[in-house]
């Protein structure tokens, strides 16, 4: 049986073995740009390139028109740019990067703000792995909701100016502070939210639970206040991302030299225009 045919079809790929798990048949590894397709975070594919598929817009792979094998080098997230501040961000909202691939694990980010709820800077929390190129990927924000205001109800009476309004839903999510009268009153506007907190994108306003402690987290003197808040996602926002490792390196390996190259099968890497 021939090791290869000079037709840019499956059936003549040249007979390759990349990994000891990956297919050793040229069929299985014709064109192949797949991440981990050849093991986890990798990609490699065997390519037929004519005369002028090594020449077009200026392609300087260093190899011969033939039967080529391609790497495509990968690496992880290691680093955030904010280009666009977006609104209503709650510090500590976090950002997926996803790609498709076998094998792939994806990274994640978390956003810091301004006091106006602008993002400021994303921390890597995890690179992930497996990424080819920055265009192989995509920034989700992923939304979680945080507490923009706080309205006060009721007559409030004995409070004291310090006292801490805890904001949860099964846990202490958000805080604010309160500002007293002399009677121990306090109205919207004496209202300082501290901490916005994170809540899952389903949670609702009247999912919100709201208890008040004294300074010290103990209780206070106060009474006859009630609240309801409001929660919202940020909007906006686009952030950038390096990559390390290999990621954006390819790799050409000639296997067989050959002009005689027939057909052009219009894969992605090696367009005939």
């Amino acid at each position: 049986m021939a090791l290869w045919g000079n037709t840019d079809v499956s059936s003549n790929a040249v007979k390759y073995k990349v990994l000891s798990n990956s297919p050793n048949t040229g069929a299985q590894l014709f064109n192949n740009t797949t991440i981990g397709y050849n093991g986890p975070g990798t990609s490699a594919g065997v390519f037929a390139m004519d005369n002028v598929e090594t020449n077009v817009g200026g392609l300087r792979t260093g190899a011969h028109a033939g039967w080529v094998l391609v790497k495509l080098g990968t690496g992880p997230v290691t680093s955030f740019t904010v280009t666009e501040n977006g609104t209503g961000f709650g510090n500590g909202e976090t950002l997926t990067v996803s790609a498709s691939g076998i094998g792939m694990v994806n990274a994640t980010g978390t956003i810091s703000t301004n006091a106006s709820g602008n993002a400021t800077s994303v921390a890597v929390s995890n690179g992930g792995f497996g990424f080819a190129n920055v265009s192989s990927a995509t920034v989700t924000f992923n939304r979680e909701k945080h507490l923009i205001s706080i309205t006060v109800g009721g007559t409030p009476t004995g409070f004291s100016t310090g006292d801490i309004i805890q904001v949860g839903n099964g846990t202490i999510n958000a805080t604010a502070t309160i500002v007293a009268n002399a009677s121990g009153g306090f109205a919207t506007g004496n209202v300082t939210i501290t901490s916005t907190g994170l809540w899952e994108t389903t949670k609702a306003n009247t999912n919100l639970s709201f208890a008040v402690t004294n300074a010290s987290g103990g209780s206070t003197g106060g009474s006859g206040a009630t609240f309801t808040g409001a929660i919202a996602n940020s909007t906006g926002g686009t952030v950038t991302f390096t990559l390390g490792g290999r990621a954006g390196r390819t790799t050409y390996e000639t296997l067989v030299a050959t002009g005689s190259i027939q057909g052009d099968s219009e894969d992605d890497l090696f367009p005939d225009s």
